[in-house]
């Protein structure tokens, strides 16, 4: 999960670590402005959860 707008961690990092990841794995883009707002800033919050609730444990 990232935002497609990241001045902290560029989205470039994310796609690399991604595509470096071996198993089953799913990306989740987010149209968030800055790299916090995922955690206190709707909807991103609530897209981010209901992301991770899909998870295996």
């Amino acid at each position: 999960m990232h935002g497609r707008v990241d001045d902290y961690c560029p989205p470039e990092l994310a796609e690399a670590t991604y595509a470096a990841a071996a198993g089953p794995k799913s990306m989740v883009w987010l149209d968030a402005a800055r790299h916090i707002d995922l955690y206190d800033v709707e909807p991103y919050v609530t897209r981010a959860a209901d992301f991770l609730h899909t998870m295996k444990p």
